[in-house]
């Protein structure tokens, strides 16, 4: 188990060389003083700046591709809009003279049927005056040879 990289057997020889020179009678002393130094340093001014600086430069990259992003996208936008007004512009004079509203690129649609066509779905299949029924010759009879 590693405590912020620091393995059990590299704190321990760690505890041993602050003892060896602290001595074992200041050592409290000196953990109280390290303590104060650290909570002193975690609450002053410069230390939030720096943190925040560190945060800002993380986090650059992202919000640079974010914003480069966005930027792309209002371009592509105003071209939309731009190619939506020639549009718009060239639509009345396709429609004049009883042409279709329908974009060229778009497909035909077939002609309404009337009458009984409308209703009837299309088949492939010929007519069934055409098509008589064809009878097996392996079927059996009704009437079984004597």
């Amino acid at each position: 188990m590693e405590l912020l990289g620091i393995g059990p057997l590299e704190l321990a020889f760690i505890i041993l060389i602050a003892v060896i020179v602290i001595g074992p009678r200041d050592i409290g002393k000196f953990a109280r003083g390290a303590g104060r130094f650290l909570n002193r340093l975690y609450h002053s001014e410069e230390w939030k700046a720096l943190n925040q600086a560190s945060r800002n430069l993380r986090t650059l990259p992202n919000r640079l591709a974010r914003e480069a992003a966005l930027d792309e996208l209002e371009e592509n936008r105003q071209k939309a809009e731009k190619a939506g007004e020639a549009d718009r512009q060239t639509a009345p004079a396709a429609t004049q003279g009883g042409a279709s509203s329908r974009p060229s690129w778009a497909a035909r649609l077939p002609e309404p049927k009337s009458g009984m066509e409308a209703w009837v779905a299309p088949t492939d299949d010929p007519p069934a005056a055409e098509n008589p029924a064809k009878v097996s010759e392996e079927s059996p009879s009704p009437d079984p040879p004597v």
